[in-house]
């Protein structure tokens, strides 16, 4: 493979709001594949001012359909990565003004998957190219997390189906309580709370009336 080339300048993501990449990337990553998203997180105290990250994929096989910054007070850029005209990766980088005491999510990407995956780190790598505090050390890998879960998957058992939607409704009811990846599966509109507005979308989806969570 060639050497690996950026052609867009990194950008700041300044709002909040998921912004889409979809006309950017290939539309053969939206055909008979799942929602995945990749969370990037600090703990409390960290002690993170500085990150950076690099994933790379194959695009034939999956690809980047929108990104969104997070819930924390960091100046976010994102740049695409390409190799003899196909987007092969992204690289990701977050710079904060002090040492993060707060958790919080850095940033969200959502990404189009084969259906019979069960772990989108499986098909696509991520490797952390820096994590210092802001005097500039490096940190433990442990001081960032970066997970992924399929959209709309609230039991966890691989698939997007009837079952979550009843899960859904009985939390929101509140017979049934939810966490961790459960709850990031939930929120179907990526807002960082579940709503009704969840369950509503979820139901959109089962019925055939939207096809992807984010695009």
């Amino acid at each position: 493979m060639k050497k690996l080339k950026k052609i867009l300048a990194a950008f700041t993501a300044s709002v909040i709001s998921a912004v889409s990449l979809c006309s950017t990337f290939s539309a053969n990553a939206l055909a008979n594949k799942e929602t995945f998203r990749v969370y990037v997180d600090v703990p409390s105290n960290s002690g993170v001012a500085d990150i950076g990250l690099n994933l790379r994929y194959t695009p034939s096989v999956t690809d980047i359909c929108t990104y969104s910054k997070g819930n924390v007070d960091t100046d976010f850029r994102l740049s695409v990565v390409m190799d003899d005209g196909a987007y092969v990766g992204v690289d990701i980088w977050s710079y904060a003004e002090s040492d993060m005491v707060s958790p919080g999510t850095i940033c969200v990407l959502a990404m189009t998957a084969p259906s019979s995956t069960k772990n989108l780190f499986d098909i696509v790598d991520v490797n952390i190219a820096r994590l210092t505090n802001i005097a500039g050390r490096n940190l433990p890998t442990s001081r960032l997390r970066i997970s992924n879960v399929m959209v709309g998957d609230v039991n966890q058992d691989g698939k997007v189906n009837s079952e979550d939607s009843t899960l859904l409704s009985k939390y929101l009811s509140g017979s049934v309580s939810l966490s961790g990846d459960a709850i990031r599966a939930a929120d179907t509109d990526c807002d960082f709370c579940v709503s009704d507005a969840d369950l509503i979308r979820l139901n959109k989806y089962l019925n055939g009336e939207i096809r992807y969570f984010d695009r």
